[in-house]
């Protein structure tokens, strides 16, 4: 199997487990509890806090795919609540809980995380401040729900073969 048959293998599940937690109304009740309102703070401040205390322009040009202003603000939304790199931890920890009531006992979620953490360590992040914030971040100790969990919120919506499989086109 070469790079481009493995990304086609993952792409969906990971896009889709991304999807999933995002709009899981449990991600959002871990966001309220940590003191955001509703709305996008928790997403914004935490998906994008791996960027550090950035202007909110500079985060909103980064996402690249959301509507005009939609994450400058939330990011502006949720900046009171905490600093941006908490954020970032509160939001991987909400991943973790997400990803340990929803990824199947059985699932060889060691095996992948191999696999995804040799593909997190080839890409090249020159073009992609995102995906390099996630890749810099600590993995932590419980492999199940760590970077099984950290790949699908830092590539699922950066990496170009996620783009080419969005657009169905071939690797």
């Amino acid at each position: 199997m070469d790079i481009y048959d493995c990304i086609a293998a993952v792409a969906r599940p990971v896009h889709t487990f991304g999807d999933e937690f995002m709009s899981d109304e449990a991600t959002a009740a871990i966001g309220m509890r940590a003191g955001f309102a509703p709305g996008r703070g928790f997403y914004c401040r935490g998906r994008f806090g791996v960027l550090g205390e950035a202007p909110a322009p500079v985060v909103q040009a980064v996402q690249g795919f959301l509507g005009p202003d939609l994450v400058a603000t939330g990011w502006r939304a949720g900046r009171p609540v905490m600093p941006a790199e908490e954020a970032a931890a509160c939001y991987a920890e909400a991943v973790r809980t997400w990803g340990r009531a929803h990824i199947p006992a059985d699932a060889d979620v060691e095996h992948f995380n191999r696999l995804a953490q040799r593909l997190i360590d080839a890409a090249d992040a020159d073009t992609l401040p995102l995906f390099a914030g996630w890749r810099a971040q600590p993995v932590p100790g419980t492999i199940r729900s760590g970077r099984r969990c950290s790949a699908s919120t830092s590539c699922g919506n950066t990496a170009v073969p996620a783009i080419s499989w969005r657009y169905g086109c071939p690797g």
